[in-house]
């Protein structure tokens, strides 16, 4: 036997001995932490600040280092769960990636709904996203707004736009959203069966508490899930896998209830009967059509997702009305798509896309004139009274410039 291919051997024995003693005594020195703190990761959310707050409507703005040259980005959550999935982590956060590329980011968050907003209906929430619409409108200058949505608040998103009468949208990008429900192979005729025990449980309970949400999500990968404990300890010695493992826990430990109302119009008209790619969804009087879009579309779906399935994705092409429209496909799953580890091919994209369609949007180039001192007018349905006044009496220019004296030095001492 050679000499040299027996030394070869014996050096890559020795360092996977070393890196196997490595392994071994992180995951022991981090199971001791998760014996002492619930978490090993240092979750920090990318600075904002309120421009809505009230118990069930939430309006932030991303500081923002520099002024954009793109319209405002607003995004709307899914209902069910808390906007946290688009700021998941320190390092793994697509607000603070569209921020590090310069867009100007406001984000809406619906809050814990109780029992004693069983009543809300989807039109109300469409309502609260105008009234967001008109505080990023006038609080960046912006005569139109890109909405940007994943999974529910993608149809949200698809839902004002085709009620907008004001030509308040410049462009849309929806993220795993479905649109035709008939597409989704064995769900939808699941969702069939199951209508009617779902809607009565939501009425008896009022609407659909965090654990049976968190509980279903969960049963749709089943052997993914069980397997996730085992996995975790045996990558506790990963510092990425951990803080991966443990944001996205941290997720689901903060779904949020769904309210009664919502939820059985939701899933009984737009899921079971699929009226709103059918253009038959009525909202305050009003048929949904989504024909009526008219702005540059961007539809994205994961390969494996089974609930965005690509094709349910990929229809709404078929139904709205725009003439600039794109369907891309990238890797992941209904959560992967998003914040998953192959995440950043998507939001690249997304990035690409948004400066591809605002070079020459209205917002930088249609001569329209752009406020330099923006005097929002607060009325009481939008202003909260537990929120200063002066939030609402800011410039594009002065944001920039309170951002920057909050980061400086002298500020801080």
């Amino acid at each position: 036997m050679d000499l040299e291919y027996v030394e070869t051997v014996l050096e890559e024995f020795e360092h996977s001995l070393k890196r196997e003693f490595y392994k071994g005594t992180v995951r022991t020195f981090n199971a001791v932490r998760l014996l002492t703190s619930k978490y090993i990761t240092k979750f920090r959310e990318t600075p904002s600040e309120y421009l809505i707050y009230e118990r069930c409507l939430k309006l932030r703005r991303y500081w923002q280092e520099v002024k954009s040259p793109h319209p405002p980005i607003l995004i709307i959550p899914p209902l069910m769960v808390t906007p946290q999935i688009y700021d998941l982590r320190p390092g793994h956060s697509f607000v603070r990636y569209l921020l590090d590329y310069e867009f100007d980011v406001f984000l809406i968050d619906f809050g814990a709904p109780t029992v004693q907003d069983r009543h809300l209906r989807l039109e109300d929430y469409v309502k609260n996203i105008e009234r967001c619409v008109e505080v990023v409108r006038a609080t960046s200058g912006a005569p139109r707004i890109t909405l940007l949505g994943y999974c529910m608040g993608g149809i949200f998103c698809n839902m004002f736009a085709a009620l907008d009468r004001l030509n308040r949208v410049e462009s849309i990008i929806a993220i795993a959203t479905p649109c035709d429900f008939t597409r989704i192979p064995v769900y939808h005729e699941l969702a069939k069966k199951l209508e009617r025990p779902l809607t009565t449980l939501a009425e008896l309970l009022q609407g659909v508490p965090p654990m049976l949400s968190r509980t279903v999500f969960r049963m749709l990968q089943p052997v993914k899930n069980f397997l996730l404990p085992f996995n975790f300890i045996l990558n506790l010695w990963d510092e990425e896998y951990v803080a991966s493992y443990e944001s996205m826990e941290r997720w689901f430990e903060d779904f949020v209830a769904y309210p009664r109302d919502a939820f059985k119009q939701f899933f009984s008209e737009v899921v079971v009967k699929n009226k709103l790619f059918l253009s038959k969804l009525k909202l305050g009087g009003r048929y949904v059509d989504l024909s009526k879009i008219s702005v540059p579309y961007l539809a994205i779906a994961g390969r494996e997702d089974i609930i965005g399935h690509p094709d349910s994705v990929g229809a709404v092409l078929e139904a709205v009305g725009s003439v600039d429209k794109s369907f891309v496909l990238v890797r992941g799953g209904h959560l992967g798509v998003l914040v998953g580890k192959h995440a950043r091919h998507g939001w690249a994209k997304i990035t690409c896309w948004l400066k591809e369609h605002s070079a020459a949007g209205s917002f930088a180039g249609s001569g329209k004139k752009v406020l330099t001192k923006t005097e929002v007018f607060v009325k009481s349905s939008i202003a909260s009274p537990r929120i200063p006044q002066r939030l609402f009496n800011i410039s594009s220019d002065d944001w920039v410039a309170k951002r920057r004296k909050r980061a400086s030095p002298a500020f801080r001492g």
